[in-house]
């Protein structure tokens, strides 16, 4: 039974301060762009081969290339937002095949194709110094949310870049990305990895670098790394740690440069699936940054830096995936989703993205908002909100194809319970529950419903007076 806000049609009827606005969702998915576009931190960059991460974007997630004759493929989404891979296996077939772009789906046409030579160690004819490889495509397969899909599997070598197409690599430079931060700009970025797949060299890092293909000053870069490295900087334990590459080393936390050993609040990473942010602003000409990590399946966010930076950050806006901001391409990972954004994020839009990203259920053979037990596996009519301000009442509608338990609670923005509306055994049909809001606040709440003990329905009930 599908009965999800991710992939549930919903006809939603709203009241926002002001007036009465009318808002009919035919298809309402809430995706981590959306949530940042909201928070006034728009997404830069967001790639996944996996699912949509923006409800306004509508077109292919990746494309691939058929080794066997060269040609591309792209792959698009589904309905329910998640990457048909079915596509890529018709297409593919039984031979090889290569990830040969990652579409952005910020709207800013930032589309990420494998990246051209560094200047690394190129007296010494390093691999950087040389253009790199397309990922596999058949290299990680994995199950979200019941489906079958690919995550982009990186081996030493390969790597990705913003405006590569026809570029020749070191030392001529690109533009930067579209809206990507610059100079000292505030941004944020989050990821979602294997956390079981660390690499051991210099540099599995997602997000801002050169438009050269070179290293610079310390504060050039400003990319999320995963890995195990223990040359530079490093958190608690033995790793892997989600640090921030700024250029000349890698930082677990801390301001000291070269970056210190051994920061005691960032954890080795211990989950299958493994979600890191890193957050940046200036203060009074000063750099400053954040770290954040959490499991991708459940729980909450684990603070492990948040202060001073080395050095004022000096970006170029350039986006890269999967090496060093001088095409270092020694090491290896896998990347499931990711987003970059024009400003800092504040940690409650943090938690928000990770709940969202955790709503997918990596791993998990069971498909989000689908409910199955022994007796049927049905689908809901419809589920309605109505705020009425002459009643000062929220009116919610819903239906049942069978006999299910509801636990229906509002809660505040702090994400706080302020009541329960309903709970206990529902029978099948339409039912009505009504939430008397007399003595609730003006502002925005949030009414979440448990069907059987699983997370179903949620949308927002905006109370005006």
């Amino acid at each position: 039974m599908r009965y999800s806000k991710s992939i549930n049609r919903l006809f939603v009827t709203l009241l926002v301060t002001g007036g009465l606005l009318f808002q009919q969702n035919t298809f309402a998915r809430e995706c981590p762009c959306d949530i940042y576009e909201e928070a006034g931190t728009p997404c830069a960059g967001a790639y996944s081969m996996i699912r949509q991460l923006n409800s306004k974007y509508n077109g292919p997630l990746y494309q691939v290339r058929r080794s066997s004759d060269g040609q591309t493929k792209d792959i698009p989404q589904m309905d329910d937002g998640f990457a048909d891979s079915k596509v890529q296996d018709d297409f593919l077939g039984g031979g090889g095949g290569t990830v040969s772009k990652l579409y952005d789906q910020s709207g800013n046409g930032n589309d990420l194709t494998v990246a051209k030579k560094g200047c690394y160690n190129c007296d010494q004819g390093d691999s950087a110094c040389k253009d790199d490889k397309e990922a596999n495509a058949k290299g990680r397969k994995l199950t979200v949310a019941g489906h079958t899909v690919y995550g982009l599997y990186i081996q030493p070598g390969e790597g990705y870049r913003t405006n590569q197409e026809g570029y020749a690599g070191h030392p001529d430079r690109v533009s930067a990305a579209k809206n990507m931060p610059t100079g000292n700009q505030a941004q944020g970025i989050y990821g979602v990895v294997d956390g079981k797949r660390p690499g051991q060299a210099c540099c599995f890092n997602f997000g801002n670098g050169s438009t050269n293909n070179c290293y610079g000053p310390t504060g050039q870069m400003n990319t999320l790394y995963f890995g195990g490295v223990d040359w530079w900087g490093t958190g608690a334990g033995r790793g892997p740690w989600f640090q921030n590459d700024m250029e000349a080393g890698v930082w677990a936390g801390g301001s000291a440069n070269p970056p210190p050993k051994g920061w005691s609040t960032n954890p080795s990473i211990t989950w299958d699936y493994a979600f890191g942010i890193s957050k940046t602003s200036t203060e009074n000409n000063r750099g400053k940054y954040c770290l954040r990590v959490a499991d991708a399946t459940n729980g909450d966010l684990t603070n492990a830096y948040d202060g001073d930076a080395p050095s004022t950050w000096k970006m170029e806006g350039g986006i890269l995936l999967g090496i060093g901001g001088d095409n270092s391409n020694h090491s290896f990972g896998t990347f499931f989703e990711g987003c970059i954004t024009k400003g800092r994020p504040s940690n409650d839009i943090d938690a928000k993205v990770l709940k969202n990203v955790q709503s997918m259920h990596y791993g998990s053979e069971a498909p989000v908002g689908t409910f199955l037990d022994a007796r049927t596996a049905s689908t809901p009519a419809s589920f309605s909100v109505r705020y009425i301000p002459s009643t000062a009442s929220a009116i919610i509608r819903y239906s049942l194809e069978s006999a299910r338990t509801i636990n229906m609670r509002v809660f505040n923005q702090k994400g706080m319970q302020i009541e329960t509306i309903t709970s206990g055994v529902k029978q099948a049909g339409g039912h009505v529950s009504i939430w008397n809001t007399k003595h609730a606040a003006p502002g925005v709440y949030v009414v979440k419903t448990a069907i059987d003990g699983t997370t179903g329905w949620t949308d927002k009930i905006v109370v005006g007076r």
